[in-house]
């Protein structure tokens, strides 16, 4: 038997959209982060005692930087004060509803699905929507 030698490879794990570093909004205003960009911002993180995974989160703030058409995201455990969005769970991560953030932009309806890069900042998920607005 000869021995295998694995010089540049790499294992593949981009198997689908749990795997992908990015976030999508979908036509009907659905935030959907990935499992992948989730965890950068604290989710599945492991439990201290007995192993296994939780979901700390359950409610996000929306907040926008109307000069830059950005829209930031912060996660809690417990149901902040004022309006909050609950966070639902999905297989492949998480979603939760921005449509309220895309109207306030005047963004009545999506054609097809949105898909952009994203960056952390200060425990906020921020994200830009300019390339939405017309």
């Amino acid at each position: 038997m000869q021995k295998v030698l694995f010089m540049s490879f790499r294992k593949f794990t981009e198997y689908g959209a749990a795997s992908r570093n990015n976030i999508t909004i979908r036509t009907n205003g659905l935030l959907f982060i990935s499992k992948n960009v989730a965890k950068q911002v604290g989710f599945y993180q492991k439990k201290p005692i007995g192993g296994g995974f939780y979901k700390e989160f359950k409610y996000s703030v929306l907040f926008i930087d109307e000069e830059n058409k950005k829209v930031g995201i912060k996660f809690y455990e417990e149901k902040p004060d004022g309006e909050y969005r609950k966070i639902s769970d999905e297989k492949a991560g998480i979603s939760l509803n921005i449509f309220p953030v895309l109207r306030f932009f005047g963004i009545n309806k999506l054609d097809k699905k949105f898909t952009t890069d994203f960056e952390i900042n200060e425990d906020m998920l921020v994200f830009s929507i300019k390339d939405l607005i017309k």
